[in-house]
């Protein structure tokens, strides 16, 4: 509201931080910027290597945004991604349109989670899951077949570590649990960007997660109101 009200319109943000590669941060700032880079996972305590780093800064539009994601990947064990914001419209609409295809019964719409590629928890429960896997993991194949291009226009960039023969994929903190999903965090699964679903499973005692979560413009307009759940 910030940015909007001052009417300053950005070629990119660039998120040195862990986890703000969601669609809901992506949909808030739709109008005050053309691309955003960022993590969809944890970062490196010590952050971007700036000095490295500046020219790819420096680049103009979409240059700028593939630039950096290659420049910081290159450094670091990371899910980073570049989107374009003016897709996130379509993008949403798809996204209504798809989960109202998924039966359901009077109970609100809890999306299938299990073996789901995530990136932070909280309470031992996934919170930020993929968005191409929990799609696909939910709608039929022609459905997610339909819905996939418009996520594919809006992630212009993307870089998914390689295996290493460690346990885990990239260095983490926050206790995710890698060995639930290892097997799916695969090119075909990873999208590059994670989505919030509302569960019942976020109703516990000091949790705000659903109610935080309709605090923002992407739940409403993606159908989440009409499809059991409230804000």
């Amino acid at each position: 509201e910030a940015i909007e009200a001052s009417g300053m319109h950005f070629t990119y943000i660039f998120f040195d931080c862990c986890c703000c590669q969601s669609v809901e941060t992506a949909y808030e700032l739709r109008h005050a910027t053309r691309y955003i880079i960022a993590p969809v996972s944890e970062t490196p305590g010590n952050g971007a290597d700036y000095k490295t780093m500046l020219p790819a800064l420096c680049a103009d539009t979409e240059s700028a945004a593939k630039n950096i994601v290659s420049a910081y990947a290159s450094q670091s064990r990371l899910c980073i991604s570049a989107i374009r914001t003016d897709g996130l419209e379509a993008l949403c609409q798809a996204t209504r349109n798809a989960l109202l295809t998924i039966p359901r019964t009077d109970r609100p719409l809890t999306l299938e989670r299990k073996h789901c590629i995530y990136y932070y928890r909280t309470k031992s429960t996934p919170v930020l899951h993929d968005m191409k896997h929990i799609m696909k993991l939910n709608l039929s194949p022609e459905e997610y077949t339909r819905w996939l291009p418009y996520l594919e226009n809006v992630v212009v960039s993307r870089h998914l570590p390689p295996p290493d023969g460690t346990a885990d994929p990239w260095v983490t903190a926050l206790n995710i649990n890698f060995p639930l999903f290892r097997d799916n965090l695969t090119p075909d699964n990873y999208g590059g960007i994670s989505m919030i679903a509302p569960s019942d499973a976020y109703d516990y005692a000091g949790s705000d997660i659903n109610t935080t979560l309709f605090q923002l413009r992407w739940s409403n307009a993606a159908g989440w109101n009409t499809l059991g759940w409230t804000e």
